[in-house]
C-alpha cells in the first residue's frame, strides 16, 4: 500500500531553517565596538619636529683670557664636538655642555678687548646683543728686580696669552720678540735682551690693546773694567782685574776671556781666588805669544778693557 505525505511538509521544513538563521543573526549585539590594531603601522609622513636652539645670555660679560664663561639657552646641542663658540671669530675651547648651559674658556688669541660672541648649535648661528669685554692682564710679581743681559725673568699674573703668535712683553720701550718669550696664561718667561744699556726699566704686558705695568722696575746691570794689572805676563802669571758688577747675584757665571788680536784665538783664564763684585784674580793659561784683549763676561753681558795685554810664551 503506497503512503503519501501532505504537501505542506516541505514548506514547513524550509520555514524552520529560515527562522533559525534569523534568530542566530539577531543574537549578535548591535553595540559591540570595532576592534582596533594596538600597533598600527606608522604613516610614511609621520615625524616629530625638533625645537630650534635658543641662545639667551652669557656671563660674566668681562673676564681674563683663560677664564671660564657660562652660556645659557634652550635646546642646545649636548655634543661638545658639534658646538662652536667664537669670540670675535676665534673659537673657544668648550669644556661642558647641556641643553641649557655651555661652559667655554676665553681663548688666548682673542683679537680685541671688546668683541661679539657667536654660538653655533645644531648648525644654526646664534648671537647675543651683549658685548664681551676682555680684562687687562694682571702682573702680580716678577722673579728678579735686577740682572745682566740674558737674565731670565719670570712674570706671574693673570690673563696672559698662552700663544707664541704675539709680542706681548716690553722692557722699557724695547719689545721682547715672541720668539724670546715662553708664554702661559699665568706666567710669561723672558730674557733681558742684548745691547740694553745699564739702567732701570719698567716691565709691561700688552694684550689686545690693553697694557699693564709691573709694580717693580727691572735694573739692567753691566760689568765695568777699571784696571788690568800687570799689562803683560807669561804662563801661570797672575792677572788682577778691578771694576764693578763682576758677580751676578742671581747665580750667573763670570768668565775672564783673553782674545789674541793677531790670530783670533780665545782663551779662558782660571780663577785663583773667590770672585768679588769689584775684583777678579786669574792665572794665565798656555797661549801663543802676542797681544791680547782682556774681557769679562757676566751671564750674557760682555765688556772689554780698552788697553792691550802682552803675553810671552815660555
Amino acid at each position: 500500500m503506497k503512503k503519501s505525505f501532505p504537501a505542506f511538509v516541505p514548506i514547513a521544513f524550509l520555514l524552520s531553517i529560515l527562522l533559525a538563521c534569523s534568530k542566530k543573526k539577531d543574537s549578535v549585539p548591535d553595540n559591540v565596538p570595532p576592534v582596533n590594531n594596538p600597533n598600527p603601522d606608522p604613516q610614511p609622513n609621520d615625524s616629530t619636529s625638533t625645537p630650534p636652539p635658543v641662545f639667551t645670555d652669557f656671563f660674566p660679560a668681562s673676564a681674563f683670557i683663560g677664564d671660564t664663561i657660562t652660556f645659557t639657552g634652550e635646546n642646545l646641542d649636548t655634543n661638545i664636538n658639534a658646538l662652536t663658540i667664537g669670540f670675535g671669530g676665534v673659537n673657544a675651547t668648550i669644556v661642558s655642555a647641556t641643553k641649557t648651559t655651555i661652559k667655554a674658556i676665553v681663548p688666548d688669541e682673542i683679537p680685541e678687548a671688546k668683541t661679539n660672541v657667536e654660538l653655533i648649535s645644531g648648525g644654526k648661528v646664534l648671537t647675543s646683543g651683549k658685548t664681551f669685554n676682555l680684562k687687562a692682564p694682571l702682573i702680580e710679581s716678577i722673579s728678579h728686580r735686577s740682572g745682566f743681559e740674558g737674565q731670565t725673568i719670570k712674570i706671574t699674573g693673570k690673563g696672559f696669552r698662552s700663544s707664541y703668535k704675539f709680542d706681548q712683553v716690553s722692557l722699557g720701550d724695547k719689545i721682547i720678540p715672541k720668539g724670546s718669550t715662553t708664554p702661559g696664561t699665568g706666567t710669561l718667561t723672558i730674557h733681558v735682551p742684548a745691547n740694553v744699556p745699564a739702567g732701570k726699566y719698567p716691565i709691561s704686558v700688552s694684550i689686545a690693546g690693553l697694557t699693564t705695568f709691573a709694580s717693580d722696575s727691572f735694573t739692567v746691570i753691566v760689568p765695568v773694567i777699571k784696571t788690568v794689572s800687570p799689562d803683560g805676563g807669561t804662563l801661570a802669571s797672575t792677572l788682577t782685574i778691578t771694576g764693578e758688577n763682576f758677580v751676578d747675584a742671581n747665580g750667573g757665571s763670570t768668565t775672564v776671556i783673553l782674545s789674541n788680536l793677531q790670530t783670533g784665538n780665545v782663551y779662558a783664564a782660571l780663577f785663583i781666588s773667590p770672585k768679588t763684585n769689584n775684583e777678579l784674580k786669574v792665572v794665565l793659561p798656555q797661549m801663543a805669544s802676542g797681544t791680547y784683549k782682556v774681557s769679562v763676561r757676566v751671564l750674557g753681558s760682555y765688556v772689554s778693557f780698552d788697553k792691550q795685554f802682552t803675553y810671552t810664551a815660555p
